[in-house]
């Protein structure tokens, strides 16, 4: 008796740390725990005192109690650094369950990447959120165990524009013996832009605003692999340009090719493609029935050519010679095509007839010619 004073202070005291370590419910459990173990105790062992079992149980969880805050606290401070570092670098972390394809953790900037809160996020990725052709993709493309699949996607943003991110993910078994998708991504949309801006200029020509050589090219290979109709390609070059050019100056010249193409564009049907080869070479690819048609369109196409022009309080005319060629009699490939309107542009200036259609003799005539010059520079060497 004349320690309950004494032990009155360390019960309340010990009681108070340990709700405040533990928390009301662990505390709470721990004391039931406490009952159910005196319960036992004083059963088999006799002990009918609740002044020891409660003192060992309030002493004991104190340092227990602490120690589990402690850990809590330690695996909160790591959890928020990590937040730290994926929302400085933009990165977006997660981890799905493979059977459902669910989220079950994310980390990171969803609200600066793709606009949504992290719930939200987790709730509608992938399915609500990325593109369907991505999406289509992704099913394709899971990962074996223990490799990594890297990958390009977008994202609907909350207002509307699609978002790209390049992901890394890969396949694990954790310790509870289930597998688990995990996963990183970063917004490379600014990227993605400065390539696509990269490819429209390769496909363009800068001066005249026509498709570029590259992007002819494309279209030239696509029709010739989607269409069964013949597709024709005229090849021209402007006559005199060079003189043009050397005389007046470079702006000059730049400015009669522009007036040329807005020409070209102007004559051409509504399925045909005007592009520029390069220099002051054209061409004009469109799917046509026969080789009168094609014929048609060049000499409409020399008229207009034909026409003066004034540039620099200065009247010039620049006609053009045409080559002509059509699949699949003259080729079936974008080269050969090309090759052989070539061919016969060069034998329109010869003839100064302004346009010629390709013919096999031509081209084995030019043959020859080749050879036998090669054979010339032969002997003399």
């Amino acid at each position: 008796p004349q320690h309950w004073t004494s032990v009155l202070v360390v019960g309340v005291v010990a009681i108070t740390s340990n709700v405040v370590t533990l928390g009301a419910r662990q505390f709470a459990l721990a004391l039931v725990t406490l009952a159910v173990g005196r319960g036992f105790a004083g059963a088999a062992h006799g002990v009918d005192s609740w002044l020891l079992p409660l003192g060992t149980m309030l002493v004991v969880s104190v340092p227990v109690g602490t120690y589990a805050t402690w850990l809590k606290s330690r695996d909160a401070l790591l959890a928020s650094r990590l937040q730290d570092m994926t929302r400085t670098v933009a990165a977006i972390v997660w981890e799905a369950d493979v059977e459902s394809g669910r989220l079950l953790q994310v980390m990171g900037p969803t609200e600066d990447v793709p606009g949504h809160g992290r719930d939200e996020f987790g709730d509608l990725y992938p399915d609500g959120l990325m593109h369907a052709d991505d999406l289509e993709l992704v099913g394709r493309e899971l990962p074996a165990d223990g490799s990594r699949v890297e990958r390009s996607v977008r994202v609907r943003h909350v207002d509307g524009h699609w978002v790209w991110l390049r992901e890394v993910i890969g396949l694990v078994e954790a310790a509870d013996g289930r597998a688990y998708v995990r996963g990183v991504a970063f917004d490379i949309s600014d990227l993605q832009e400065a390539r696509q801006a990269l490819a429209h200029k390769a496909e363009r020509d800068d001066l005249t605003g026509l498709l570029g050589r590259d992007g002819l090219l494309q279209e030239l290979q696509r029709r010739l692999a989607e269409s069964t109709d013949p597709v024709g390609v005229m090849l021209m070059d402007l006559d005199g340009f060079k003189n043009i050019n050397d005389t007046m100056g470079h702006p000059a010249g730049d400015r009669l090719l522009q007036v040329q193409a807005q020409r070209l564009v102007a004559v051409a049907r509504a399925d045909d493609v005007v592009g520029r080869l390069g220099g002051d070479e054209f061409l004009v690819i469109t799917s046509t029935a026969d080789l009168r048609s094609l014929v048609s369109l060049g000499r409409r196409i020399n008229e207009a050519l034909e026409a003066p022009i004034a540039i620099d309080t200065v009247e010039m005319v620049c006609a053009a010679s045409i080559g002509v060629a059509a699949s699949p009699d003259h080729g079936t490939t974008p080269d050969d095509l090309i090759r052989n309107a070539d061919h016969a542009m060069y034998q329109a200036k010869r003839s100064g007839l302004g346009l010629e259609v390709f013919r096999q003799e031509t081209d084995r005539r030019s043959v020859t010619r080749l050879a036998r010059l090669a054979e010339l520079s032969r002997g003399m060497d």
